[in-house]
């Protein structure tokens, strides 16, 4: 007899930037009894993005005051010198509601090993370089274009990963 894991589960929603995880995130928040739960950045926000549902958007002072205090789990430093971090409620388990978040893929694999959910990965990227370039450029990110290139091959290439086409 096999057992099966009960605990609640938690999606995470990663992937290069550029590569569609906010489209994929509304998707699935618009169709589904998954509840969003915001990560924290000290980037400003984007046109479409609404504070405390996309992100929460602090000064990089209260980002790590939040981080010392423990409402920060993990964080990790990115494009443009900003900071985004993992709120350390997803580490508990509050009540049995399936989960939503965004995390890049290392913080990924530090919540998979530290959270009492099941966390189950959803990897999102674009078909190719090309089309990520070209994401970017409409975004007005050219100027960060090879840096985060560079860092979707790595993790494409990264420990775990299996890229399959049709």
């Amino acid at each position: 007899m096999t057992h099966l894991d009960a605990r609640p589960l938690m999606f995470v929603v990663s992937g290069p930037s550029g590569a569609g995880k906010g489209t994929a995130l509304r998707f699935l928040t618009e169709r589904s009894l998954l509840r969003r739960i915001p990560t924290y950045t000290t980037r400003l926000p984007r046109e479409h993005e609404i504070p405390g549902v996309d992100y929460h958007f602090v000064p990089e002072d209260e980002f790590f005051r939040l981080h010392s205090e423990g409402t920060i789990f993990e964080y990790t430093r990115t494009y443009a010198a900003s900071y985004y971090g993992s709120p350390s409620s997803l580490l508990e388990v509050t009540d049995t509601d399936p989960l939503l978040t965004e995390l890049d893929p290392s913080g990924f694999v530090r919540v998979r090993t530290a959270s009492k959910r099941r966390v189950i990965g959803i990897f999102v990227t674009t078909t190719s370089e090309d089309e990520l370039r070209h994401r970017l450029v409409l975004r007005g990110q050219q100027g960060e274009a090879a840096q985060r290139l560079r860092i979707r091959t790595d993790q494409l290439s990264g420990p775990g990963c299996t890229t399959m086409s049709s």
